[in-house]
């Protein structure tokens, strides 16, 4: 080295301040120097305070205020590190030590310094620098979880010199795995040289191998065993690395998989014989098998299953709920919860599923879950089998259910009217009849005649209501046709336009434009006339009327709701009776009980339904959906 340039470069740092200014602002170090004859004497470098995180203080001393932020036990260990230093007992003044900035987030600082003495040997100044460490320190930290947190076996070894000459290893580093396959802790093993401790590593050539690659820096794998008698007796796989300060070896015990291995191997023929005659039972039985994984993912389909709703092993993978009829996917859900709640239980469950070509299949499965090794569940088995048509007869039965039971309605209203209605004025005709041929007075006989009309009307009232029912029934689709409900609603409401007039009436039409249902045009006249004519008739007297007229999509058709604000119907006392031939609710001398029966006739007819919500002294809401 130039020792004249050397003493120049330090002349210049000492006269210029600001070259030595310039190279302490572009150094990632802190200078530091300490007068030791005056403790309150010091100066630091502004950069310290960078480093730690801390506004530099003032009004207030800066060794004070820096303990304040130091941690109390790294503080003492400065302290009692300065001492030893100064009475020779340590060769160097190095520590780390860690600060806890204003963000409360602690900084590593490693501090080094040496002594300044003067002419008679006695140290009057300390000057050292502060480096910041707290990225390597976090790496560090980091670096250690991951050291021990590995199921391996790590070991960090640095070769042991003896005239140029590897001569042996010395551990500088295990982690918790180590520990434990070696039954030795850390402190008793790092800084111990590794043949001296293990012999076998000279007697069966390990030591040779760490040396090679270190010395070749070449990365070797091997399989070894450690005999009874050693610490850590048993089957190894390890891999050792080289770097530039030595070897990091991987170390695997072996043990348990080689005995695994071997177990396997032994049964690998009886698992292949019943693999084959499993497959054949479950591709040959009329059962559905299939599994699939917690997401709901197919991940077995029996040939039974796939040939019966025609698809192929490409449905492997994909969802099983995209083939399930959406209505069944709640129920399937359900199910699949109790297998996560009740795992040792099998689960029953009738379920639809689409075929390839859109067939609709019913089936009756059972659910189970399937544990793992550790007794998590890891798949879903579901044994079925096909119930289609037994569903779909049990459809048909209900189906007919339904039709008989409105059919025997039917009748027994068609009974009521014969036997009771037209008995009645049958009975009455006769009697007046024969009143008239007794009868000489002229003022009998007129009254007489006006009875007999009166009863006359009242038959051929009864006659016309049931050639209603008739006609009804014999409606057929031919006669259906495409109307704009809107349009229909306002006809009605200008036949009724004077005497919503004249009672003040209150009428809000929402039914959008263009709204297309498919119906039978008169029925659907007859519907709309005694729904907006009920709502007047049953006015509540004390208050003004209001009419709602609104209309939604339902399912698969539209649903049309009137409501009004009047007298209401106690539905807990009435609901059975409501849509019922000649029911009556409040006592009008004009009610009949004839045009709800007739509604609920011609809607039926139409293949749509019929709702009433009602409360007594608000009002009722009719809600009629017409299907497609």
């Amino acid at each position: 080295m130039n020792n004249q340039l050397r003493q120049e470069l330090f002349r210049h740092l000492a006269d210029n301040e600001n070259l030595a200014g310039l190279i302490q602002g572009v150094s990632l170090d802190g200078l530091w120097i300490w007068d030791l004859t005056n403790a309150g004497n010091h100066w630091w470098s502004p950069k310290i305070w960078d480093q730690l995180g801390l506004q530099a203080p003032r009004g207030v001393d800066e060794t004070d205020y820096l303990k304040e932020h130091i941690i109390p036990e790294d503080l003492q260990k400065s302290e009692t590190l300065f001492r030893e230093y100064m009475l020779g007992i340590r060769d160097e003044y190095d520590l780390t030590i860690r600060v806890r900035n204003e963000q409360g987030n602690l900084r590593w600082i490693r501090s080094r310094g040496t002594l300044v003495v003067d002419d008679a040997g006695k140290p009057f100044r300390m000057i050292g620098v502060n480096s910041d460490i707290t990225e390597h320190k976090e790496v560090e930290n980091l670096l250690r979880l991951s050291f021990n947190a590995s199921q391996e076996a790590i070991y960090i070894l640095e070769p042991v010199w003896e005239k140029e000459e590897v001569i042996d290893f010395k551990i500088r580093d295990i982690n918790k795995k180590a520990e434990k396959e070696l039954q030795m802790d850390r402190e008793t093993l790092v800084n111990r040289n590794i043949c001296e401790l293990f012999p076998i590593n000279l007697e069966n050539g390990y030591f040779d191998q760490y040396k090679k690659a270190f010395l070749e820096k070449k990365i070797f794998t091997q399989e070894y065993t450690v005999p009874k008698g050693y610490p850590g007796a048993g089957d190894y796989f390890h891999q050792i690395v080289p770097f530039s300060g030595g070897v990091l070896i991987y170390n695997r015990n072996n043990s348990e998989l080689k005995k695994t291995r071997k177990e396997l191997f032994k049964s690998r023929k009886v698992a292949e014989d019943l693999d084959v005659h499993l497959q054949s039972v479950m591709n040959s039985q009329a059962v559905y098998i299939l599994k699939t994984d917690m997401e709901g993912n197919f991940t077995y389909l029996n040939d039974y299953f796939l040939k019966k709703f025609g698809f192929t092993s490409d449905i492997l993978g994909t969802n099983s709920m995209d083939t399930l009829f959406e209505e069944d996917c709640d129920v399937c859900l359900k199910t699949v919860r109790k297998c996560f709640e009740q795992p040792e239980k099998a689960h029953p469950v009738i379920l639809r599923r689409y075929t390839a070509e859109e067939e609709l299949k019913s089936g009756k499965w059972e659910f189970k879950a399937l544990l793992g090794p550790n007794q998590e569940l890891e798949e879903i088995l579901c044994l079925g089998f096909d119930i289609t048509e037994q569903v779909d007869a049990f459809d048909k039965a209900n189906e007919l259910l339904a039709i008989t039971k409105d059919q025997n309605t039917r009748l027994r209203s068609f009974a009521y009217i014969v036997s009771h209605n037209i008995r009645s004025h049958s009975s009455n005709i006769s009697g007046i009849t024969n009143l008239l041929q007794s009868s000489l007075a002229e003022e009998d006989r007129e009254m007489f005649m006006s009875m007999l009309a009166t009863s006359t009307d009242l038959l051929d009232q009864t006659i016309n209501h049931l050639n209603e029912i008739l006609t009804v029934q014999q409606t057929t689709s031919q006669l259906m046709e495409e109307v704009d409900l809107r349009v229909e609603l306002d006809k009605t409401m200008s036949i009724f336009a004077q005497d919503l007039g004249g009672l003040g009436a209150q009428v809000i039409n929402d039914v959008p434009e263009n709204t297309r249902i498919r119906v039978v045009r008169a029925y659907l006249d007859s519907i709309l006339l005694n729904l907006v004519s009920n709502a007047i008739k049953y006015r509540d007297p004390e208050r003004r009327l209001k009419i709602h007229l609104n209309s939604s999509i339902f399912g698969q058709g539209v649903r049309l709701s009137i409501t009004d604000n009047g007298l209401g119907i106690d539905l807990s006392r009435h609901s059975e009776h409501v849509f019922g031939m000649y029911k009556t609710f409040h006592g009008n001398s004009n009610a009949r009980g004839f045009g709800l029966f007739l509604t609920k006739s011609q809607i039926e007819a139409m293949g749509g339904t019929i709702e009433l919500d009602s409360e007594i002294g608000k009002g009722s809401t009719f809600k009629v959906t017409f299907y497609e």
